[in-house]
Formats: structure tokens, sequence, C-alpha cells
């Protein structure tokens, strides 16, 4: 399944930050490129957590 989420990006004196408002998502990265790896990298591990968390779920909840 894919799935697209709005993401702002806003400039401040010291850093950019990063917001993906439908996933409660803020982080922030040094220049923009770090901005992006930054996000990047934590929707990764959200999105393994996520999928982390199904699997155990249908293994527990199978018939034996």
């Amino acid at each position: 399944m894919q799935a697209a989420y709005p993401v702002l990006f806003t400039k401040t004196k010291d850093c950019i930050l990063v917001e993906v408002p439908d996933l409660e998502v803020l982080t922030e990265g040094k220049d923009m490129e770090n901005a992006i790896e930054m996000a990047r990298h934590f929707l990764v591990g959200s999105i393994m957590k996520l999928n982390m968390q199904e699997l155990m779920f249908q293994g527990c909840c199978r018939k034996r």
C-alpha cells in the first residue's frame, strides 16, 4: 500500500523544521538536505516499527 502525506518545511534562524502533520512527526536539520535525511530516517523507523507491531499482532492472533 502506498500513501502520500504533506510535509511542511519551515526555515528558522538556526535550522529547518520538518513537520508531517498527519503522522504527528516533527524533526529538524541543519540545512534542507539534512532536514530531508532526518525526516526520512524517522519515517522509515516509524514504518518499520508499525510493520513489526502488525506482524506481532498477526502472530499472536492466528488460530492454532
